[in-house]
């Protein structure tokens, strides 16, 4: 009859195997986030820097609706359009990026 001590060192070892493949598999795939993360934070500020090269004036606009006027009786609110330039829509999307870290 076998002993229950080798046999619980062969389990032990086992699960220590599959601890280590899950641990392996855990940190390529946050390897890999981040380099999916890092490589379209190159890719914006690609863009943002094509955008803006020729000034101020030729960066791209994005047209946001936004409310003017609150309905004090109820009635419909109105709304407004305003133009946002990209490179403030990239700005804020890194802050608040940053902040959630």
């Amino acid at each position: 009859a076998m002993s229950a001590i080798p046999m619980m060192r062969r389990r032990l070892r086992r699960l220590g195997k599959l601890a280590l493949a899950a641990a392996a598999a855990g940190l390529s795939v946050l390897a890999y986030q981040k380099f999916q993360e890092r490589w379209r934070r190159k890719q914006l500020e690609e863009h943002l820097e094509r955008w803006t090269s020729r000034g101020p004036a030729k960066e791209p606009v994005v047209e946001c609706q936004v409310p003017v006027e609150h309905g004090a009786s109820g009635e419909d609110l109105e709304y407004d359009v305003v133009e946002v330039p990209v490179g403030l829509a990239f700005e804020c999307e890194r802050l608040r990026h940053q902040l959630r870290e």
